[in-house]
């Protein structure tokens, strides 16, 4: 049996998915048939997960982690550490950046020391990169741009110049002389504090 929804065009469908969270249209569309299916998988995902419970958080990055082509839609991601959620360090467990090939924007909240070492190893892998913004907690942001030695090649600085946008909590001289060397295309910086 039919529903009225599934009886829209597809042009109607994706103008609504925009009112919806990925997790939503995932859960709510994606096994009601094979026309819902093929056209969710389709769109592109602007995923925030800042404000979302940790049984839906828990179960949509199992399911992004079991399927490559739900890794492939994802442009946008946004991912916070607070209340104890600790949902970068969740995420990254089960999905590393790099497998998220199209992803355009990565916004990180709360970031502290041992993820942004694992954030600073697979930057140059995000060719994709134009937009990055990070809270950091206990790092200093030229730290994360400021990849060492071994990681300098040709990937790397292709990376770095692909970095149009980024907005720092706080950073002093150093760390903005890191993030002009190592993002030369930058077209936006926001300094909150500057010491």
């Amino acid at each position: 049996m039919f529903t009225k929804f599934e009886l829209l065009p597809n042009e109607i469908c994706i103008e609504c998915f925009q009112y919806l969270t990925p997790a939503d249209i995932f859960y709510s569309f994606d096994q009601l048939n094979y026309r819902l299916h093929t056209l969710i998988r389709s769109i592109l995902l602007h995923i925030n997960f800042q404000n979302i419970r940790k049984s839906i958080f828990d179960g949509f990055c199992h399911k992004i982690a079991k399927n490559p082509e739900i890794k492939s839609q994802i442009i946008s991601l946004q991912l916070a550490n607070k209340d104890a959620c600790e949902q970068i360090q969740a995420f990254l467990s089960l999905v590393p950046l790099n497998e998220l090939v199209h992803l355009r924007s990565l916004i990180l909240i709360n970031l502290n020391a041992d993820i942004a070492k694992q954030i600073k190893i697979m930057l140059p892998f995000l060719t994709n990169l134009s937009y990055f913004s990070c809270t950091i907690t206990d790092f200093g942001l030229s730290d994360i741009l400021s990849a060492p030695q071994q990681y300098v090649d040709s990937m790397s600085i292709k990376q770095a110049t692909s970095l149009t946008s980024i907005i720092i909590s706080s950073c002093d001289a150093n760390e903005l002389y890191h993030i002009f060397k190592y993002a030369p295309m930058l077209r936006y910086l926001k300094i909150n504090r500057f010491f």
